[in-house]
């Protein structure tokens, strides 16, 4: 079995800046991260910088949801749209339930435990590199 991957860029999309910044906490020891507060504003990020190697987005957001942000990127970067991870409250309309049952990439539920994120995570990328040791001296 392969060891732990070097650090990886990820997106976090999400308009519950607190959730997005406790996302971002958990994974930037062990990855790259940039956190976009909308749909929109992930949009505009990822026309300037598409090289990122996995996505976490929020389903529901106001004016541009994680549909949208999933349907431009299969038009214009389809390897990056099967690497959303959909991050979801559970209670979302029918068409949005429609739209989760119709792709095959992981959701998770929020509210979720720091496992559950990791291994989401993991399923897309493999296992992170431990974060490196601090206050050690060689």
């Amino acid at each position: 079995m392969a060891g732990p991957v070097a650090r990886r860029r990820i997106l976090i999309v999400d308009d519950e800046r607190e959730i997005a910044a406790a996302v971002a906490a958990i994974l930037a020891p062990m990855h790259d991260v940039s956190v976009a507060g909308s749909g929109r504003e992930a949009i505009e990020i990822l026309r300037r910088d598409d090289e990122f190697d996995l996505i976490l987005c929020d389903v529901t957001m106001p004016e541009i949801g994680g549909r949208e942000v999933y349907d431009l990127l299969r038009l214009t970067r389809p390897s990056l749209a099967e690497r959303i991870v959909f991050m979801t409250g559970g209670a979302y309309t029918p068409q949005a339930a429609r739209f989760i049952a119709s792709v095959p990439n992981p959701t998770i539920d929020k509210p979720f435990d720091i496992d559950e994120l990791m291994a989401a995570v993991e399923q897309l990328l493999g296992p992170a590199a431990p974060p490196p040791e601090r206050g050690r001296m060689m």
